[in-house]
């Protein structure tokens, strides 16, 4: 066992001291570091992925640190988890890394993602774009054994990749309104109403009828004759606003 520490010690040590932020595999271990039961390894990884102090960091603090291309370090990740190509059923999944891994990975990428340039999408195939590999990934994030924290923080990324990339998302997820409904009675606030964003969004992506059809359904569950727990009322309430907005 402590062979074992030291190897993992080693490994993540050499990962941060001898190769910088832009080299993907060294990168790729201080995610799996970020999940270590060791708290020096932990903060060691998360050190290597500049995530140690994020929530004191503001953005003019991390404009300086130079990230791996988005695509460079989705294809690096795919090519050691294969299983990410495959279809994932979210309520039945299980989780391809821990969910300390996943959060890191996740908050990596999409420091990624917002340092990267991402090509205009209107001329290729949205299906094969960093933009769709990086929502398969949020997506096998949200399986069931994820933690709360990590199925709010995948559905929030989801949100913020829909600024830049409104269409691709919006398409994506007008086939998926029963899964994102589901999601509507999360039992994390932040989770509902990332939910009953993407709700939202995704309705842009239908037709005014079955948009209509969508808002109906959401209201006429909103029925005061028949209260629903907490958690379900808020996230049909969320997303009632969301998708009368779009």
């Amino acid at each position: 066992l402590k062979e074992q520490i030291e190897v993992r010690f080693s490994a993540v040590r050499w990962a941060t001291t001898l190769y910088d932020m832009q080299h993907c595999p060294s990168r790729y271990i201080c995610m799996l570091g970020a999940s270590d039961v060791k708290l020096d390894i932990r903060e060691m990884a998360l050190t290597g992925l500049n995530l140690l102090n994020d929530e004191r960091q503001s953005p003019a603090m991390t404009v300086d640190f130079n990230y791996p291309d988005i695509v460079e370090m989705l294809n690096y990740i795919y090519s050691q988890q294969p299983k990410l190509l495959q279809s994932n059923d979210q309520s039945d999944g299980k989780l391809l890394f821990s969910s300390k891994t996943f959060l890191a990975m996740i908050k990596f990428l999409m420091k990624c993602f917002e340092a990267s340039d991402i090509p205009d999408l209107s001329q290729e195939d949205p299906s094969h774009s960093p933009v769709a590999k990086m929502c398969v990934v949020l997506e096998h994030a949200m399986s069931y054994e994820g933690s709360s924290e990590l199925h709010a923080l995948a559905l929030k990324s989801l949100v913020d990749i829909s600024f830049r990339q409104p269409k691709l998302v919006s398409s994506r997820y007008a086939n998926r309104l029963h899964w994102l409904r589901t999601l509507l009675s999360h039992v994390d606030s932040d989770a509902r109403e990332s939910a009953a964003r993407l709700l939202g969004i995704a309705s842009s992506a239908l037709s005014s009828s079955a948009a209509l059809n969508l808002l109906s359904e959401l209201t006429s569950a909103l029925d005061p004759n028949h209260p629903s727990r907490f958690e379900i009322y808020h996230g049909l309430l969320c997303a009632t606003g969301y998708v009368t907005a779009c």
